[in-house]
């Protein structure tokens, strides 16, 4: 698989320390069939309920279940980008459809959805909202992904900078999330893949609370589990105001694939 990389995921997940209920969702999905990984690879979701709107629980929970399922049903279709973004399309239709059915005429479901496909010595990366993205590759850590909120949009136009940017008290106004519209606008991300690169997607609730070189340390001294733990961790230690989802997946070479999980 992978051209000779192998692949290791950890799995985290906590409310926090201030919210009630946990409104993120993540997945981890390694086909046990090796013709299946072998054509389609691991897929990993990251999905952030929106706290302001109806049942974001229930729209992050959806479109993890709605892009696993459609993105492996698809089984004809060895194009990466097409398959995947056809899932997260019709998981977008399915959490927009399922706000109308629910009644929700001035709220609807949202939700935020990082997706990564690692097949064939590449990282195929997907992100509606501001769920990220990152690539750490040896002393780099990288933001792979473009968050869909409004200070990220000032921090691009030069009006904030980074610093101001994540104390900025409209730093959870996103623009862009699945289930607002019948159709959704989806970035695309293609990044080569080295043995000992750690790809890691989580909510904000992390990105907010823990620096990008915090992120990167402890992505080097631990596993992918034990890192997902200790980041989940780190973000309560700082605060914890907001649900903590944590994905870290780490490509090496070797003889055998493991995947974790919590």
């Amino acid at each position: 698989m992978m051209s000779g990389l192998l692949c290791e995921v950890g799995l985290c997940t906590d409310t926090g320390r201030r919210r009630a209920n946990n409104e993120d969702n993540m997945i981890s999905v390694l086909p046990e069939d090796p013709g299946m990984l072998a054509r389609k690879g691991v897929l990993l979701i990251v999905a952030d309920g929106l706290g302001g709107h109806d049942k974001g629980e229930v729209a992050s929970e959806m479109v993890v279940n709605e892009v696993s399922k459609r993105y492996y049903e698809d089984e004809g279709n060895d194009d990466v980008v097409a398959s995947l973004l056809q899932a997260i399309q019709q998981a977008n239709e399915a959490v927009y459809t399922g706000s109308i059915t629910g009644g929700m005429t001035e709220r609807v479901m949202g939700t935020t959805c990082t997706a990564t496909v690692l097949l064939d010595d590449h990282a195929y990366i997907m992100n509606v909202g501001d769920s990220r993205a990152y690539l750490v590759r040896q002393d780099e850590v990288r933001q792979v992904s473009q968050d869909h909120s409004w200070v990220a949009e000032q921090v691009r136009a030069g009006i904030l900078t980074a610093e101001q940017a994540r104390g900025h008290v409209q730093r959870n106004v996103i623009t862009r999330c699945m289930g607002a519209h019948m159709n959704v606008a989806v970035d695309v991300f293609k990044e080569m893949l080295q043995p000992g690169d750690t790809l890691v997607l989580c909510s904000d609730g992390l990105s907010n609370m823990v620096s990008d070189e915090e992120i990167g340390a402890i992505v080097r001294q631990h596993t992918p589990q034990e890192s997902a733990t200790h980041l989940v961790a780190l973000a309560n230690e700082h605060g914890g105001p907001d649900n903590i989802t944590v994905v870290v997946a780490r490509v090496s070479s070797g003889h055998d694939q493991t995947v974790s999980g919590a």
